[in-house]
């Protein structure tokens, strides 16, 4: 029996061990699905070079971690700087990560296109790296990527792709205001009374908030988001999304093992979502 795993720091709110043993069962796949809360870097790179395991998702704080072992990373891995998904395979063990492609997903299934909106990214992780890239590759219409610290905006908006701009909150506060949609990739909201990443006093009806955190109950964001009129979505859409991603990322490599649709994935792996809400 394979055993497919998540690795993180406080992941006891994770949705992801029952989406995938959902979407397991319909396939008719006998793999299992564990969760590995582990507290140190040395705990987790341990796990990933000697765990019993066929493919790995992999959260915060570990993502720059799961690059660094992965044998080869795919083009979005490396230009988010980190790894959501690992998977042993013929050549090793392969990075992915799909953070992206499920964030521009979740926004095309609720009529937002990039190639129609001016996107605000707050973070320089690989999350928002990854979703900084992936509206990139859609055609964005323009980009730009927030952070408190301008130099860090500037390394991470230079190592992902061109055409982004890097952008502190105050020197960028025009985009903010100009903006179509606002993504908060940041971690804040990931612990009860995280304040929201920038001041929500500008925010305004017309646009479009989503955060990625989704584990905790309302962040500020959101809740100041909501009480401001703008369009708002946490974290569980866009999780949804990239997880049938990596499932079928994971079942190309295990082709003779299971074969699984898309959107049976997807599915069955929002029915888990919606049935927790």
């Amino acid at each position: 029996m394979a055993c497919m795993m998540l690795l993180g720091k406080e992941i006891a709110h994770s949705l992801s061990p029952a989406m995938y043993r959902a979407a397991f069962e319909v396939a008719g796949l006998d793999w299992t699905y564990e969760a590995h809360d582990v507290a140190t870097e040395e705990e987790a790179l341990a796990l990933i070079t000697d765990g019993d395991w066929v493919a790995m998702n992999v959260t915060t704080p570990y993502k720059r971690l799961a690059l660094e072992a992965a044998s080869k990373a795919e083009t979005t891995a490396q230009a988010a700087g980190g790894v959501n998904l690992l998977v042993r395979g013929p050549e090793g063990i392969m990075g992915f990560n799909t953070d992206g492609t499920g964030c521009t997903a979740f926004l095309a299934r609720n009529g937002i296109f990039p190639q129609r909106s001016d996107v605000a990214v707050c973070g320089t992780g690989p999350t928002a790296r990854a979703i900084v890239y992936a509206l990139s590759c859609a055609g964005v219409k323009r980009v730009a990527l927030f952070s408190r610290d301008k130099d860090r905006a500037v390394r991470a908006a230079q190592s992902t792709c061109g055409g982004v701009f890097a952008q502190t909150y105050e020197d960028g506060l025009q985009f903010l205001l100009d903006c179509d949609v606002i993504i908060d990739a940041t971690t804040l909201g990931m612990h009860p009374g995280d304040p929201a990443p920038f001041n929500t006093a500008i925010l305004a009806p017309r646009q479009t908030v989503l955060d990625v955190v989704y584990g905790h109950g309302e962040t500020a964001l959101i809740a100041a988001a909501r009480a401001k009129g703008c369009r708002t979505f946490d974290g569980r859409g866009m999780l949804v999304l990239q997880g049938a991603v990596s499932l079928q990322t994971v079942l190309s490599v295990f082709k003779d093992e299971a074969h699984l649709s898309f959107n049976d994935s997807y599915e069955a792996m929002r029915a888990v979502v919606e049935a927790g809400e």
